[in-house]
């Protein structure tokens, strides 16, 4: 009997450690599932560059070998997004509360994807308004950025991969985009792009003039992601 019970207390031990093993798995396996999106692309992929700090900051992480789209959707699945654009194989938006991600095919190496993490303020201070109209609705463009928004001028900053490549090859035109959107310049006309006049970050006079020419296309037309404190800082590619 003494024998009997010492196993049958060494069996229940035995099934207690089993199961506090398996609780300790699961409760590993809901932290992971808990994982915001901005710790997901910190903790998966790598930093490519880095520019402001605190409220306005942009970090640009590449992903190799990785499509848009696949990029998007494992974003996507790691936390669902308060807004995400539709499949595009070149840019696609997600929005989570304050933060824009911004995932754009690469230029100089079509196989990579980046993903641009900035803030409301960052995009608000940077991007082009009219050129994520066609990715993001406007009522959420509107309450993120105001109204009054899209009706001012901007340079035509595109992201992370467009700026990239011209400062690399300012002579030569972006690689061509999809046709799944149209991308008007900040004058509201498409297939215009703003002139060397409006580079510097501020409206457009009246006076000021405009080139011809598709945006997605144009030649040395983008204006450097500066933040305002000016301690932004770009990360060389590792080789």
């Amino acid at each position: 009997m003494k024998k009997t019970a010492t196993k049958m207390t060494a069996v229940l031990l035995a099934c207690s450690l089993v199961l506090v093993g398996c609780g300790g798995s699961s409760s590993t396996g809901s932290s992971s599932a808990s994982m915001s999106a901005q710790d997901y692309i910190k903790n998966k992929y790598s930093l490519e560059s880095a520019d402001g700090t605190g409220s306005n900051m942009q970090k640009v992480y590449r992903a190799a070998n990785t499509s848009v789209p696949d990029v998007a959707k494992k974003i996507a699945d790691q936390q669902k997004p308060d807004e995400m654009s539709k499949q595009d194989d070149n840019d696609m938006f997600l929005v989570y509360g304050n933060d824009i991600i911004h995932v754009q095919e690469d230029g100089e190496k079509q196989s990579d994807s980046l993903i641009e993490v900035d803030t409301k303020e960052y995009v608000q201070k940077h991007y082009d308004p009219n050129y994520l109209s066609p990715f993001l609705t406007g009522m959420l463009i509107g309450n993120m950025f105001g109204s009054n928004w899209g009706s001012r001028s901007y340079p035509s900053y595109h992201g992370y991969a467009e700026y990239h490549y011209y400062s690399k090859y300012p002579s030569q035109s972006y690689p061509k985009k999809s046709s799944s959107y149209s991308y008007p310049s900040s004058s509201g006309s498409s297939g215009s792009s703003s002139s060397s006049s409006s580079k510097s970050g501020s409206s457009s006079s009246s006076g000021s003039s405009s080139s011809s020419g598709s945006s997605s296309s144009s030649k040395g037309s983008v204006t450097p992601p500066k933040s305002s404190s000016g301690t932004g800082k770009v990360i060389g590619k590792k080789k």
